[in-house]
């Protein structure tokens, strides 16, 4: 029988009551916590076996935090 680490999470999960979790949290947790102390994207890709920019990509979750040093970057005319 094939090992299933996202089924074994799931387990992992409801045993300790939180079921509302899964491995696909974890990985996202992971890679935006790398990503706000500045872990170059190509040794997170390799930590968590990315192999494209654009499945990565899709893990990333901004916070209001993350992104406010840029709030006024473009300015508009009055």
């Amino acid at each position: 029988m094939r090992i299933q680490p996202s089924r074994r999470w799931q387990q992992f999960f409801i045993k300790v009551k939180m079921p509302h979790l899964s491995f696909h949290c974890l990985r996202v947790t992971y890679l935006n916590r790398l990503r706000r102390v500045f872990v170059p994207r190509e040794a997170a890709m390799r930590l968590v076996n990315h192999a494209s920019d654009l499945v990565h990509q899709i893990y990333q979750r901004e916070k209001v935090e993350d992104v406010v040093r840029w709030r006024d970057a473009v300015h508009f005319p009055e």
